[in-house]
């Protein structure tokens, strides 16, 4: 059985990453904890992937991004603009491949993409638990996270505060008594999903109460996921206020629901939405909803990604940042 990093890990008692800079000879690890790694691999017979090395031998400029992303969804359009226009800032130029959240397609993609020789990959990963740390530390270049993360590697994430903005979107309701907030979620398995889930029963707490699961509909991300999700609430006599949307296409397809069920908005319900997507402006009425900066994670993603291929020792950070409530037509 062909030892692995992981395995390297478990031996020494290090972190993966720890074990992955020290086999690839970073300065940053200490020499004491370098040869205990090395002579643990080598008593364990590891085998490194000479690939990998042969892969670094030249700089092109070209940076990998690799977005597991919704095509239907703007969000990733905004993100991708914030990438190139710094990248090009920069001198870098970029490749794109969707995978379009497919563990299959973002394996074949990222071969596709290291068979290019970029310098680094922005990745935006497949929620799937077949895909390991490991496999992202024994990439032959530098990596950065995009909006998502994965376990032990949070210091390569560049991403939104879902939780706070969650919070804030729930809480917003909350200071005006409005405790019966229907809370649509997003895909199962997406960190999104589960840290806006977390954000809105986090807010419950901080205002004395308890969420009640019983609110709480799973959707596709999309607006018949919205739509489906508010009429099934209806059909099981959940008693609702207002409404949380994991985005706002899940907000939109609420939104039609309710004036098919000739339900007022937001007389009667009030919904706030997340992303404040640019489209917002051209609807009737418009989404109140969480603006997150889209182009400039990206734009930061990039900066990050080029310091690394430029800089060997430039440290990985969990970069955060923050969403803000933008008033629209759907609220009191």
């Amino acid at each position: 059985m062909k030892v692995t990093i992981k395995d390297i890990a478990k031996r020494t008692g290090y972190s993966i990453n720890t074990v992955s800079r020290a086999l690839k000879g970073k300065p940053d690890v200490k020499e004491a904890t370098k040869q205990t790694i090395l002579a643990a691999a080598h008593e364990m017979g590891y085998v490194a992937n000479a690939l990998a090395g042969s892969l670094r031998s030249s700089r092109r400029n070209v940076i990998g991004v690799l977005l597991s992303a919704d095509s239907a969804n703007p969000v990733f359009a905004e993100m991708i603009q914030g990438i190139e226009n710094y990248a090009r800032s920069r001198g870098f130029s970029i490749i794109l491949i969707n995978t379009e959240q497919d563990v299959e397609k973002q394996k074949t993609g990222t071969e596709v993409l290291l068979s290019q020789q970029v310098d680094g990959l922005i990745i935006m990963p497949v929620a799937d638990p077949s895909i390991t740390e490991e496999q992202y530390l024994q990439l032959p270049c530098p990596f950065v996270f995009l909006g998502r993360n994965l376990g032990g590697l949070s210091s390569h994430s560049v991403m939104f505060d879902d939780i706070d903005g969650a919070a804030a979107a729930t809480s917003f309701f909350l200071n005006r008594n409005l405790t019966k907030i229907l809370f649509l979620e997003g895909p199962a398995g997406f960190c999104s999903s589960i840290d806006r889930k977390q954000g809105y029963f986090n807010a419950y707490r901080q205002h004395g109460l308890e969420a009640d699961e019983r609110y709480c509909f799973t959707t596709d991300g999309h607006m018949q996921g919205g739509y489906d999700a508010v009429v099934k609430a209806v059909e099981q006599s959940v008693e609702f206020e207002s409404i949380f949307a994991y985005n706002d296409l899940v907000g939109y397809g609420a939104l039609r629901a309710l004036k098919d069920l000739k339900i007022a908005v937001p007389e009667q319900v009030q919904i706030i939405g997340y992303d404040n997507l640019e489209i917002s402006r051209f609807f009737s009425p418009r989404l109140t909803s969480m603006e997150t900066p889209r182009i400039d994670i990206g734009r930061i993603a990039a900066e990050e990604l080029i310091n690394h291929i430029q800089d060997e020792n430039y440290p990985y950070k969990n970069i955060s940042l923050q969403a803000t409530l933008v008033p629209g037509e759907t609220v009191l």
